[in-house]
């Protein structure tokens, strides 16, 4: 659409004001005249200042009939500070780049830059955005792949995230191994272990077991597990101070049995079973 900017908004806007037919819309053809040839333009003062009224009085931005949305900011910044008027959604036409077809959409802005002097610059650029078209993403989508079988279910580890770093499982950790399982014989020791997010530690049959965890384990929402088989019911069990049993009470320790503790931000939780009669 073509506009002759002889004359600027608001000297049309004072001609019909004077008719008693002041129109609440603000048509920025003028500007785009200026913006023709895409590179920056300098506004006088009073351009600017005209944009910036229309803006703060709530005039409806228009072009070639289509409603657009302003805004007003100042910010400061190391020589200055800057005032800007922003005009957004200028729809463009569709521009066709091998198979794919992109939208692009306008952007108006107004400065005045004043520097630590007092010095003002009024200038008015244009810029755009690429946006793909709907009819583009299909080329993106990707089969589903469902599952038809149990066994494509069972891998639990070595999972990619989107950048590519690998999820591994927990690595299994065994103290006394030779008494994993369940029975009410047990190493006259204590095991020592210090748990960590990345291990799942079993410990075998002994009197008891003291836990340390590692620096900062109070607040990284990691799960630290392991798991123990007891043998005696004198079996004492000992974690860091700053750890609490969620439910507020220790369990009572039987022989037989066999007990997991999980601990999330230095909240436990301990779950005993008993062996099968």
């Amino acid at each position: 659409m073509a506009y002759n900017s002889k004359y600027t908004g608001a000297q049309v806007e004072a001609l019909l004001d004077r008719a008693g037919e002041a129109p609440q819309t603000y048509d920025i053809g003028w500007l785009l005249n200026l913006l023709a040839n895409g590179t920056p333009a300098t506004l006088t003062e009073a351009q600017f200042n005209e944009v910036k009224a229309a803006a703060e009085a709530g005039k409806i931005f228009t072009y070639g009939g289509v409603v657009l949305r302003q805004e007003c900011s100042s910010m400061p910044y190391a020589g200055g500070t800057i005032d800007l008027v922003d005009i957004c959604s200028i729809p463009g036409a569709p521009s066709k780049e091998g198979s794919l077809t992109y939208m692009y959409t306008f952007y108006v802005s107004v400065s005045r830059q004043t520097s630590a002097y007092g010095d003002m610059t009024f200038e008015a650029a244009k810029s755009h955005y690429r946006l793909l078209d709907k009819s583009s993403l299909s080329e993106y989508a990707k089969a589903s792949v469902v599952p038809t079988k149990t066994s494509q279910l069972t891998n639990d580890s070595g999972f990619i995230t989107a950048d590519d770093v690998a999820i591994p499982g927990k690595t299994v950790v065994k103290t006394y191994e030779d008494k994993i399982g369940y029975d009410t014989d047990y190493y006259d020791a204590r095991a020592n272990i210090t748990l960590a997010a990345d291990e799942f530690h079993i410990v075998g049959r002994c009197y008891g077991l003291t836990i340390t965890l590692p620096e900062g384990a109070d607040t990284d929402g990691q799960e630290y597990c392991c798991q123990f088989y007891i043998g005696t019911s004198a079996f004492t069990l000992a974690l860091p101070s700053t750890v609490y049993i969620q439910n507020g009470e220790w369990p009572e320790f039987e022989s037989n049995t066999c007990c997991q503790l999980v601990i999330v931000n230095n909240c436990a939780v301990v779950g005993m079973f008993k062996a099968s009669e």
